[in-house]
């Protein structure tokens, strides 16, 4: 998490530990952990340390993660079997990194530009549009890697374009 030294804060306001008198109404970036999920965090954490000791870090991790893809696709009811295509889990550390991501693979596909459509982008992270047109939405990357700021991930042009799926009043109309 990137906190701010002065204040402790992320650029949403949180920290990374809990903050009960908080109000969170935003998503997982923009919110603060509860005491519960900050305690099995550090279990889970402590756990992970003390079998480091005798174990490879990079073996643990790279079990860790594809534990966490499997969970997430059977959850999704995507479990893998011969008559299925190929179906795998990416993570990031945000949902913006995964648009980012998607856009950067996506552009080396073959020569065709292009396109990415994001439905209200006005109501996604503050970066998501740049990331969906394949551009850098930070100045540093999660490897901590400085970027400049709007400059793309991949070679060829990408447009992005959003649409609104709701007039201004924020509802939905009927659809009959």
């Amino acid at each position: 998490m990137d906190c701010d030294e002065a204040t402790g804060l992320n650029m949403y306001g949180h920290g990374p530990s809990p903050r009960p008198r908080d109000l969170a109404f935003g998503s997982s970036t923009a919110s603060t952990i509860s005491a519960a999920a900050f305690a099995a965090v550090g279990a889970y954490y402590d756990d992970l340390l003390r079998e480091m000791e005798t174990g490879s870090a990079t073996e643990i991790y790279e079990r860790e993660i594809g534990q966490v893809r499997h969970d997430l696709l059977r959850l999704l009811g995507l479990n893998q079997s011969q008559d299925q295509p190929r179906v795998d889990a990416i993570l990031a550390t945000s949902g913006t990194d995964i648009h980012l991501f998607a856009s950067a693979l996506l552009a080396r596909e073959d020569d065709r530009v292009l396109m990415t459509i994001t439905l209200m982008g006005n109501e996604t992270g503050s970066g998501v549009m740049t990331a969906s047109a394949g551009r850098h939405f930070m100045g540093r990357v999660s490897s901590e890697a400085r970027r400049r700021q709007g400059r793309g991930v991949a070679a060829r042009r990408r447009d992005a374009e959003y649409y609104r799926s709701r007039p201004q009043q924020g509802w939905l109309p009927a659809h009959g």
